[in-house]
């Protein structure tokens, strides 16, 4: 779900300096507002004394990232009586976070831990008081990790997953881990309710630290404990999830390791002798923009470029080269299919790092403003494969260059956009790659012309549920009509605000339809299935450059309700 919510925001980053005071500003004391509450256990009701609070800058429902945030937060800690206040707060829009050991970190009036909370919208000299908020106690898991005997297995790493959409397919996305014990014992603690995926894995030591694969003297087939899912699954499609609810200490979840056979892959990386510090590993195929580092698919190369991974699973992989130093970035990758013996001759090709250079221009009028485009960013996010996530530097003039580029499949992402403008069209001197994407395996690139387009749409409203009450907390997504799912920079997110209002600005000109959800995951949010589900409580609308919207949706009850 981070990761939805970190492509997200960084298309709306722009906008921030616009809606937020600025660093370095003298505020007026007379227009500062403030914010009062108190904390309570979502359990027993008891008020809960040393919560830390973070009154933390929000563009449209969206939290901030540092160090992009264009003002710092403000905190605050419960007294003895649960209580908090936050003063001198600046004009704005803001998420309230609540943490405390033992309970799920949680925003206020989320619908559950893990999902966003309402925005605060805070006005000149506004006191907001009454701000209530029940932490739920974490959730627990506790088991055993076993092998094939029944015995305990000692080091093992379990890893908990969360399962969200990425590039049209659902996968798990690591969301903690923890390892057992001397006696085979595990403890995973600070989870939020929901449901979560469980895994163990053996560590390869030798690999993690560039040691020479073991010698198999036996002439038999090799086997080893592959990566097993609760309860003894070796692939996600057998895995079973495990529920958890709020204050839950969920016990005796026992893995039993599963043995399999396994093969040794070797290979050469195409790369100068002068190359330092370059590593190995396979990454599989289906899983998109994995980062599954220093793990047992994993090893060193050797001065002559040679390497050699032990114990591989069958599977269809990425063989990734990359620099395990400073900013870590891949450098080169082929396919790998595994499949029922040992694999010798491995070729991944070297780049040291593609530039992509290009020119940004504006397709019409903004009347009569100079336009300067050096709060621009552009960003090429990986389709598959690599890790790479290279960005730009943008003169006032519209010159961009990005460096740094793995030979990979991208997708262009801009912030800084200036308001008004959007992407009207991105070009590479052939053709129009806005909804392709920007192919660079092949080494090779032409100059991009991106081509941005003057007038986009704003909509506000309120959102009201069966009962016809304003509701905050609800999620709005904006999504393209037909759906576009590559097309993040059509896509708009926010969460209704104390009054259940929502604002989306800056929407570039085309067909959308509305969602409402009263109680939704946003890393499941381009769904198809749950989106043609809905797809009759979802309002169509067309923008217009330049247009504003003011709209009334009816929000959407969860499944069951």
């Amino acid at each position: 779900m981070k990761s939805m919510i970190l492509i997200l925001g960084v298309a709306l980053l722009a906008a921030a300096s616009a809606q937020q005071p600025q660093p370095g500003e003298t505020p007026d004391p007379k227009k500062l507002g403030a914010i009062e509450g108190s904390v309570f256990n979502a359990a027993t009701g008891a008020a809960l004394r040393r919560v830390n609070l973070t009154l933390r800058p929000s563009i449209s429902g969206m939290i901030q990232q540092s160090p992009m945030s264009p003002a710092a937060p403000y905190a605050a800690t419960t007294d003895a009586e649960g209580k908090f206040r936050i003063e001198s707060i600046e004009p704005g829009t803001y998420m309230l976070h609540a943490e405390r050991q033992g309970f799920a970190r949680q925003q206020y009036s989320s619908r559950a831990p893990s999902l966003l909370g309402t925005p605060l919208a805070i006005s000149a000299a506004a006191e907001i008081k009454e701000l209530n908020l029940k932490l739920i106690p974490q959730a627990i898991v506790t088991g055993r990790v076993l092998d094939d005997e029944g015995e305990p297995i000692a080091g093992i790493t379990l890893q908990v997953y969360r399962s969200m959409r990425i590039r049209g397919k659902q996968q798990l996305r690591q969301s903690a881990g923890s390892q057992t014990n001397d006696t085979g014992e595990f403890r995973i603690a600070d989870l939020a309710p929901g449901r979560y995926w469980l895994s163990a894995t053996e560590r390869n030591n030798a690999a993690m630290f560039g040691e020479a694969a073991p010698r198999n003297t036996t002439g038999k087939p090799q086997e080893a404990y592959v990566t097993t899912y609760f309860p003894a699954s070796i692939d996600q499609d057998g895995a079973r999830p495990i529920e958890l609810i709020g204050g839950q200490t969920l016990a005796s979840i026992d893995i039993r390791m599963r043995k399999e056979r396994v093969y040794r892959v070797r290979g050469k990386v195409a790369a100068p002798n002068s190359v330092k510090n370059l590593r190995i590993m396979l990454n599989p195929r289906e899983v998109t923009g994995s980062m599954m580092m220093f793990g047992n698919n994993s090893g060193q190369v050797k001065e002559d470029g040679t390497f050699e991974i032990s114990k591989v699973a069958p599977g269809a992989y990425y063989a990734v080269a990359f620099i395990a130093q400073g900013m870590i970035r891949s450098v080169g990758r082929a396919p790998v299919d595994v499949t029922r013996e040992d694999i010798d001759d491995v070729m991944v090709p070297y780049s040291a790092g593609m530039t992509v250079t290009g020119t940004i221009r504006v397709d019409g009028e903004m009347e009569g403003k100079k336009i300067s485009f050096e709060s621009i960013r552009i960003q090429l996010i990986p389709v598959g494969g690599s890790f790479n996530f290279a960005t730009s530097t943008t003169t006032a003039e519209g010159v961009f260059k990005i460096e740094n580029a793995s030979p990979d499949n991208y997708r262009f992402q801009a912030s800084g956009l200036p308001p008004g403008l959007w992407i009207k069209a991105i070009g590479d001197g052939a053709r129009d790659i806005l909804n392709s994407g920007l192919d660079l395996s092949a080494g090779s690139n032409a100059p991009i012309e991106i081509v941005l387009g003057v007038g986009t749409g704003t909509l506000t409203g309120v959102v009201q549920d069966a009962k016809q009450q304003l509701t905050p907390g609800v999620m709005v997504n904006l999504l393209p009509d037909p759906m576009k799912e590559d097309r993040n920079d059509l896509h708009r997110s926010v969460t209704t605000d104390q009054n259940g209002k929502f604002n989306l600005a800056n929407i570039p000109p085309g067909d959308y339809k509305l969602y409402a959800w009263e109680s939704f995951d946003p890393s499941n949010s381009l769904d198809p299935e749950l989106l043609k589900a809905n797809e009759t409580r979802a309002k169509k609308i067309k923008i217009q450059p330049n247009s504003q919207e003011q709209l009334q949706l009816t929000s959407i009850p969860p499944p069951g309700k």
